[in-house]
C-alpha cells in the first residue's frame, strides 16, 4: 500500500530520542527517514518558540511541520526536477553522507543556514541507537512563519553544493531564491539577461536579487512551460 506524505505520517513514522546531555543544548532528537532533527523543550534558543504538541507525542508541531516541508522539498527536487539527491549520489555521497542534521537555533534573523561540509560528529544523544553516520547540516530559526519557504531554500543549497562548490552569492543565493518559486504561484518577476560588461558586472555583485536573472534564464530554457 502506498503511503502518502502527510504531517501525520511524519508523526507516526519517526523515532524520538530524549536524553539529558550536559555539554549540548539539544536533549531531543527526532529521526525521520534521512533527517536527524535536534531540538529542546526548555523555551531556550534551541527550542521552538511555539511548543504546541497537539498529538502529545513529545514532538512539537513546529518540528513536524518543518520536517514535512523539508521532505516535500526533497521529493520535489528529486522526483519533479530530477536533481541528484546529495545522500544518494554525487560529491556528498562520495564523502559518506548518510543523514541531514537539522538544528533549531535563535539565529540573528528569521532564516536558515546550510553548510557545504560533510560532518562526522559524534552525537551523544544518539548513542545506543542505529542512527550514527556522517551528515550534512542545516540550521533553522526557531520561529519561522507558517508559510515559510526557508526549508526549501536551505535544502536547495545542499543540492547546489553537491553539484558545485562555487559559492558566489549571485549563484548560491540567487538560485536559492529562485528555488522558492517551486512552491509559489507562477515563476516570478524576470529581468533581461546581461547584454554588456557593465550589466554582467552588476549581476555578479548581486545576491538574493539575482533571482530575477535565474527566473529569466529558466523561462528561456523551459520551452514546455513546466516551471511556470
Amino acid at each position: 500500500m502506498q503511503m502518502y506524505l502527510t504531517k501525520d505520517s511524519i508523526a507516526g513514522n519517526g523515532v524520538l530520542i530524549v536524553k539529558t546531555i550536559d555539554a549540548s543544548p539539544y536533549d531531543h532528537a527526532y529521526v525521520y527517514g534521512c533527517y536527524r532533527f535536534f531540538y529542546a523543550l526548555d523555551n531556550g534558543a534551541s527550542a521552538p518558540e511555539d511548543l504546541t504538541d497537539r498529538n502529545s507525542d513529545g514532538v512539537p508541531d513546529y518540528v513536524e511541520s518543518l520536517l514535512y516541508k523539508l521532505e516535500t522539498a526533497r521529493l520535489l527536487l528529486t522526483k519533479s526536477f530530477h536533481l541528484k539527491d546529495p545522500l544518494l549520489t554525487g560529491f556528498f555521497h562520495a564523502k559518506g553522507a548518510k543523514f541531514i542534521d537539522v538544528y533549531l537555533n535563535d539565529i540573528p534573523r528569521e532564516h536558515g543556514l546550510a553548510s557545504g561540509t560533510v560532518f562526522d560528529d559524534r552525537h551523544e544523544i544518539l548513542d545506543d541507537s542505529a542512527f550514527h553516520g556522517k551528515s550534512l547540516k542545516l540550521t533553522l530559526h526557531r520561529n519561522l512563519k507558517a508559510r515559510t519557504e526557508t526549508p526549501l531554500h536551505e535544502l536547495f543549497h545542499l543540492f547546489q553544493y553537491n553539484y558545485s562548490q562555487f559559492n558566489n552569492p549571485w549563484f548560491m543565493e540567487g538560485l536559492g531564491r529562485w528555488s522558492q518559486r517551486i512552491i509559489s504561484e507562477g515563476s516570478g518577476r524576470e529581468e533581461k539577461l546581461p547584454s554588456s560588461a557593465i550589466e554582467l558586472e552588476a549581476l555578479l555583485n548581486k545576491a538574493h536579487e539575482a533571482e530575477y536573472f535565474w527566473n529569466r534564464l529558466s523561462s528561456l530554457c523551459d520551452e514546455r512551460g513546466t516551471f511556470a
